[in-house]
């Protein structure tokens, strides 16, 4: 009797094991497939969505520096051409015209054929006289007879960081006789400042970068601090080159502070720029990490719930047999 009651106790924990272990790969397995689905997923989807916002903060800058290029260019074209020879009004003429002035929150200015300031308005600016053919900005404008965006640099008479636009100004036959340039001076608020700010109505309080890729230099940041900081230089960090080359799109890497990031990178349309937005992975994936503990936790929960289930039932069922 004691040699049956054991062979049934022994019989009764073989069972007892064998299908607590099926049990247990069906429900780690399930759990553990489903959060690396769930994972991937979302991420992917968390990256499409943070490359649109990016894409849509890139598509608004964008749409402002192409407006105030047209602006320029249309002005250019309406400046007496009695203003190079007679700059003294030009002034007046400016005045006339704040929709176009209002645009620049540092003002706007006509440089001559050497790229010498011959008129400033407002005049407290104090440009006359000054000489900007270093400026690349007016430099493309009077060189390459085109509509040239600049690189961010600190002004001549403000020491204030600006960055300038600037507009050919041609005779009669077409000839380049000059420039018009309008200024953006980046401490103060401005179109882009005012947009990078404002995330496009996002709810993830992100961190963007306006990055001059001709000069390797941030022109504007959510952080004011990181205004014309110089980036890496090439071979430093192999993403910021990547970046600067030319790439879209987003990844995740750990930036220079030590700290893991998502970041995004789009191209604003109508300059060598690009804006990059970033977010700390930390919060970017911090519900993918909720949902993960969930997930494990209620597979924890599951499993314990089923061996105990399993062990009575079959402990009830192997009582019949005693």
């Amino acid at each position: 009797m004691a040699s049956s009651a054991l062979s049934r106790h022994s019989l009764k924990t073989r069972i007892t094991v064998v299908t607590m272990l099926i049990f247990l790969v069906g429900i780690w397995t399930l759990a553990l497939y489903a959060t690396q689905l769930q994972q991937k997923e979302t991420k992917q989807l968390l990256s499409e969505q943070h490359f649109a916002t990016a894409s849509l903060i890139a598509a608004e800058i964008g749409h402002e520096l192409i407006g105030r290029a047209e602006a320029l260019k249309q002005m250019a074209g309406e400046i007496p051409q009695a203003g190079i020879a007679r700059p003294a009004i030009l002034p007046e003429f400016f005045a006339e015209h704040p929709v176009f002035t209002n645009l620049f929150n540092a003002g706007v200015m006509v440089v001559d054929v050497n790229g010498q300031a011959i008129a400033d308005y407002p005049s407290s600016r104090e440009r006359l006289g000054l000489n900007f053919m270093d400026r690349d900005y007016v430099a493309g404008a009077l060189r390459e007879n085109k509509v040239t965006v600049g690189a961010p640099v600190i002004a001549k008479k403000a020491k204030v960081p600006v960055f300038g636009m600037a507009a050919p100004l041609r005779d009669a036959q077409g000839k380049v006789i000059g420039a018009l340039a309008g200024l953006i001076i980046l401490g103060e608020s401005n179109f882009l400042t005012r947009t990078i700010e404002s995330g496009i109505g996002n709810d993830i309080k992100l961190d963007y970068l306006i990055v001059s890729r001709k000069s390797r230099q941030i022109v504007v940041a959510t952080d004011r601090s990181r205004n014309m900081e110089r980036l890496p230089a090439p071979g430093v960090d192999p993403h910021i080159d990547q970046f600067i080359g030319g790439m879209e799109g987003t990844a995740v890497y750990v930036n220079r502070r030590g700290v893991e990031v998502l970041v995004s990178a789009k191209t604003i349309p109508g300059s060598d720029w690009y804006v990059m937005s970033s977010i700390p992975t930390s919060e970017a994936f911090a519900a993918i990490r909720a949902m993960h503990r969930r997930m494990l936790l209620a597979a924890i929960a599951l499993t314990l719930g089923a061996g105990i289930f399993i062990w009575w039932i079959l402990r009830w069922q192997l009582s019949q047999f005693q």
